[in-house]
């Protein structure tokens, strides 16, 4: 087109019609396209759904129930994602990151595991002996444990824990994953996380937990004035941003973290000015949290899994401030008050969402 020009040529127009609609809805539609109905169910909570207070909600969410967001609300979170990883990049140059705390697991009872596959072509008296060795199989985790049981079939899909194959088998296992595993001993629920990461001071080495939380503008402007070290349940951020806080209490308490202060470091989306919260672990929340977790841990452990009971404090029917803000209230309605298992809350949501 450059070399038409200074040739004095005339450009002539394309007669192809062109629309910006197609972009924006391709675009939209993948972000959207890519966002699964169900999930694979799990034995465990989500560490950043902390601050959920309902436990038949938790149960729900474990069990793989998720609800696509619309693509503007997908970027949002993308966008999240990468403010969080800058802050982590300029506390690793400030030196004040602790070096490979980004990301650490904050777990309760359980952790996360390494999975192996059985490779193919063993001899057929080798296969068999480790077949017969774990004999006990968790159709949620989709792994095999020793135990009595019943063998699985020669040829089959079989994954086991890395840290349960004995030495002399591991030659005949290849990576496969990573999975949740629950400690039996443990007396805590099980839940896992991720944190963003660990700061130090660099006026007394002291370690604080960091969570970074983007928001849009006027949430921000909303935001009251930044303070200093207080206890996490009388913090004014509980008004408007109190599962931030329970996250980030839950996270502080965590047997992998173990921190007695934390930072809410909050972002605007628009400009990127910032303001910090200092919170102090609060006691009194962190055993309500991991009491509603209780409530809802047997549901997501038995086999098969089931959606807890409608607590008595909630009413998916009559307009219940927490239910009412809820998206997972539109089958909540619909599967009994009491309970019910997988397959019919899988049954139920065809039935509504196709």
């Amino acid at each position: 087109m450059t070399a038409s020009l200074l040739k004095g040529e005339k450009i002539v127009a394309s007669s192809s019609p062109v629309s910006g609609s197609w972009l924006k809805l391709v675009l939209d539609e993948t972000l959207e396209r890519e966002q699964p109905l169900w999930n694979p169910p799990q034995r465990y909570f989500r560490g950043s759904d902390a601050g959920n207070l309902c436990p038949r909600s938790m149960s729900m969410k474990a069990l793989g129930h998720s609800v696509p967001v619309p693509a503007r609300v997908k970027r949002i979170f993308e966008t999240g994602n990468a403010i969080e990883a800058v802050n982590v990049k300029a506390a690793s140059r400030a030196k004040l990151l602790v070096e490979g705390s980004q990301q650490r697991d904050a777990s309760y009872g359980g952790t996360l595991r390494i999975i192996r596959n059985l490779i193919s072509d063993l001899p057929i008296a080798q296969e068999r002996d480790i077949r017969q060795h774990f004999a006990k199989h968790d159709t949620v985790l989709d792994v095999w444990f020793a135990g009595k049981g019943k063998a699985s079939e020669p040829r089959t899909k079989f994954i086991v824990f890395e840290h349960d194959i004995p030495q002399r088998w591991w030659k005949y296992f290849e990576f496969s994953g990573l999975r949740f595993k629950p400690d039996e001993e443990s007396d805590d629920p099980p839940i896992f996380g991720h944190i963003d990461l660990i700061v130090i001071s660099p006026e007394d080495g002291v370690e604080y937990l960091c969570d970074v939380k983007s928001i849009r503008q006027e949430m921000y402007r909303n935001l009251p004035p930044e303070h200093g070290v207080m206890l996490a349940g009388e913090s004014p951020l509980m008004k408007r941003h109190r599962k931030y806080i329970e996250q980030l209490n839950g996270y502080m308490f965590s047997p992998t973290i173990d921190l007695e202060v934390g930072c809410l470091l909050f972002e605007a989306k628009n400009d990127q000015y910032q303001k910090e919260y200092w919170l102090r672990r609060d006691p009194k929340m962190q055993a309500e949290m991991l009491a509603r977790h209780r409530v809802a841990a047997p549901y997501i452990q038995m086999t098969p899994q089931e959606v807890a009971p409608i607590p008595e404090e909630r009413n998916p029917e009559r307009g219940d401030e927490i239910c009412v803000a809820c998206n997972q209230r539109y089958i909540c309605r619909r599967l009994s008050a009491e309970g019910c298992d997988y397959d019919e809350m899988r049954a139920t949501d065809k039935e509504l969402r196709g």
